[in-house]
């Protein structure tokens, strides 16, 4: 039987933000993997000439990822998107308001419409996000927007902050995703996310971290002096344990009571997907593109990072809520020929992805998941799933950071006693 302080299962990013961060507190820690390839669903796929991620992704540039990124001094080159997207209202296409003047002259709202989204913008840039943590999307938007196309707006940015806008979602944390992009922006990352994935497995194994891929866990047993852990490859003593993993995966691991409750409490993000390889852009100055009256989404992110083409575009849509494959891929395609008109003349190839999955939860379920078990001592969790200060990406490493904290301070806590005892 191998032994080890902390055993991460997962290498996604919240197991390789906590690895990363035991190995620079001077743990000894090894994280196991199921699969071949490190990631977990952050990884990329061949698309003409290009290598980029399955679907589009961005990083937060104020949010727990990019800070925790800095502190593993890990610098991070790509672009900024510019804020000049449009709206797609029907088979129309005009300029989202970005100011007071392009709201004045964009042709999308009525004189009406003008008047409120003027009134009720402070709302969403200044509402504290910690005040409506608990407030429904839905409701909020009812009780402050009352014409048809301002709600559609609000709705359009819910979406494109947390990939998500279902009515029961909490709107603080659309706030907070909202406010954080208006002040910081979002990064397209160079080569993709499965190429942070694998600087951050480096990172870790040059500190002295451990990591074994394609190992297989069946089963997860405490005992008195921490766990046991059965793979395929042999067991494995740890003193704790943190389930970097689908909150499915952590129950069905463990058995574990509160893992079971929170397991059915999330509800997972999927999309659907349409990644589109182009020699050109028929019109280029169309780089973001969003749904009004359709949960839709458009942009152009090989023109702001480098996916390793030549020459080229790389084209994602996407439809937020995904149903019959045949369906979605004919909608994305129709919503292309809106945004750009004859792209097929420039066709390279492209992959559809049916259901993508984005997040193992939308924001929030009715209860709050720590990433410290509290039905069994010495198990974590962390993951897009975990927590409530962050979603998505930054989801990951903010929970990856409460779970080793939280060793970090029991063990701290073990040897005060100790010393006391003496």
């Amino acid at each position: 039987m191998q032994h080890t302080n902390t055993l991460i299962i997962g290498a996604g990013f919240a197991g390789l933000a906590a690895l990363n961060l035991l190995v620079d507190a001077g743990e000894h820690a090894v994280l196991i993997e199921k699969s071949a390839h490190l990631g977990g669903r952050a990884q990329g796929h061949v698309v003409g000439d290009f290598f980029a991620n399955i679907g589009p992704r961005a990083i937060y540039r104020g949010g727990a990822a990019m800070r925790l990124l800095t502190e593993f001094q890990m610098q991070l080159t790509g672009g900024i998107p510019r804020n000049s997207a449009y709206g797609v209202l029907g088979n129309e296409i005009h300029p989202l308001p970005a100011d007071i003047m392009s709201l004045i002259k964009t042709r999308l709202f009525s004189v009406a419409d003008k008047i409120e989204l003027a009134q009720k913008i402070s709302l969403i840039r200044n509402t504290p996000p910690e005040s409506v943590m608990d407030v429904s999307l839905g409701e909020w938007i009812d009780g402050h927007f009352h014409r048809l196309h301002t709600r559609q707006l609000v709705r359009l940015l819910a979406r494109l902050n947390t990939y998500s806008g279902h009515p029961d979602n909490s709107v603080g944390a659309f706030l907070r995703q909202f406010q954080m992009g208006s002040k910081h922006g979002v990064l397209y990352a160079d080569g993709g996310w499965s190429a942070l994935a694998e600087r951050l497995a480096s990172r870790a194994t040059a500190k002295g971290g451990k990591i074994a891929t394609g190992v297989h866990v069946s089963h997860i047993q405490r005992q008195a002096d921490g766990f046991v852990v059965t793979t395929d490859d042999g067991n494995w003593s740890a003193s704790q344990v943190i389930l970097a993993i689908s909150p499915k995966m952590a129950y069905d691991l463990t058995g574990d009571e509160t893992l079971c409750r929170w397991s059915t409490a999330v509800e997972p993000v999927d999309l659907a997907c349409l990644d589109v390889a182009l020699t050109q852009l028929p019109n280029p100055n169309r780089l973001l593109a969003f749904g009004m009256d359709k949960p839709l989404y458009y942009s152009v992110h090989s023109e702001f990072a480098n996916f390793g083409a030549k020459s080229g575009v790389l084209v994602h849509v996407a439809h937020y809520q995904p149903t019959d494959p045949q369906a979605d891929k004919q909608t994305l395609e129709a919503y292309l020929d809106v945004v750009q008109p004859n792209w097929r003349n420039y066709y390279i190839t492209s992959k559809f992805m049916p259901k993508m999955r984005v997040s193992q939860a939308r924001p929030y379920s009715s209860e709050t998941i720590t990433a410290q078990v509290p039905t069994t001592d010495g198990l974590y969790v962390a993951g897009d799933w975990v927590g409530r200060d962050a979603i998505l990406l930054d989801a990951c490493f903010s929970s990856a950071e409460s779970a080793v904290g939280a060793i970090l301070a029991k063990q701290d806590q073990t040897v005060m006693q100790s010393v006391g005892a003496d």
